[in-house]
């Protein structure tokens, strides 16, 4: 009977040791968070805001696997000094200075640059005053010959001094894909279409098939990819035939951009980048 009492005082003591572990480890965690948000309240009642759909306090990763490792890569994001767009802030000067940093990991791999492919890593800019919105690119080249499952981590920091100081930031892990296709959406909201961009980096042609939701993107079917297309299937909606799928030729080291009109044209499918991980339209050989 001893020996029972026993054993459920050492299971209650390893379950209680267990807990207080995870409390430990998730408190440094769980203050930050509070800090965060309650530091960011503050500001934004002193009239100051410095945020992105991308970049975060938490320095959020993201994680893509659309790049050939051939051209230089695009990653697009923006970031914001105001609160939402019927409370614009206004900032001493042309609007709200911060400073732009990125950093690659293994700088064997790649170079980043901003704003243009011979832009520097580090960037001193600011966000215009009449739109509270600044539009970033950043640019990654390749400096030695990238591998299929190879892996390119880039480190972007944002930061602001004045009025107030705030640090912003991301990590995007990048690997290169099996095949020597890239694609990647542009876009951004109150357009009415988005564009597909596609690369063949090989010295022969390729059959592309690009699948999507008619409920949220649309082929555009005066495209010349569409009108020569090699295949098509389609969906029922509401008793309407959809096109869903097409399969098209993509000739040898060639680039071709497509549109597809939104449905809701208030959604940003940028990828990488926009309001979404995963890219709106699948892109398959």
């Amino acid at each position: 009977m001893k020996r029972r009492v026993n054993k459920k005082k050492v299971t209650l003591a390893i379950i209680i040791l267990i807990l207080a572990i995870l409390m430990i480890t998730a408190l440094p965690v769980f203050a930050r968070y509070i800090y965060n948000n309650v530091r960011d309240a503050y500001l934004k009642s002193r009239n100051f805001n410095f945020s992105s759909n991308l970049l975060t306090t938490s320095d959020k990763t993201y994680s893509y696997s659309n790049w050939s490792g051939i051209e230089d890569y695009e990653i697009n994001f923006k970031l914001y000094s105001y609160e939402n767009e019927l409370s614009l802030f206004k900032y001493d000067g042309q609007g709200l200075g911060y400073t732009l940093s990125c950093t690659v990991e293994d700088a064997s791999k790649a170079t980043a640059h901003i704003d243009f492919l011979e832009g520097e890593s580090t960037n001193e800019s600011f966000i215009p005053n009449n739109t509270n919105i600044r539009e970033v690119k950043i640019y990654l080249r390749p400096t030695d010959e990238l591998n299929p499952g190879d892996i390119v981590t880039l480190s972007v920091t944002a930061k602001t001094t004045v009025p107030y100081k705030k640090t912003i930031s991301a990590k995007f892990r990048i690997q290169i894909s099996e095949k020597l296709i890239s694609a990647k959406i542009e876009d951004k909201p109150s357009r009415i279409y988005a564009t597909l961009r596609l690369i063949n980096a090989e010295n022969k042609d390729k059959n592309i098939t690009l699948t999507f939701d008619p409920n949220k993107v649309m082929i555009d079917t005066s495209d010349e990819s569409y009108i020569n297309r090699v295949d098509q299937k389609t969906t029922k909606i509401s008793g309407v035939d959809y096109v869903n799928s097409v399969t098209i030729k993509l000739g040898a080291e060639q680039s071709k951009d497509i549109k597809f009109y939104k449905r809701d044209i208030s959604a940003d499918y940028t990828y990488p980048g926009g309001s979404t991980q995963n890219m709106i339209i699948d892109v398959k050989e």
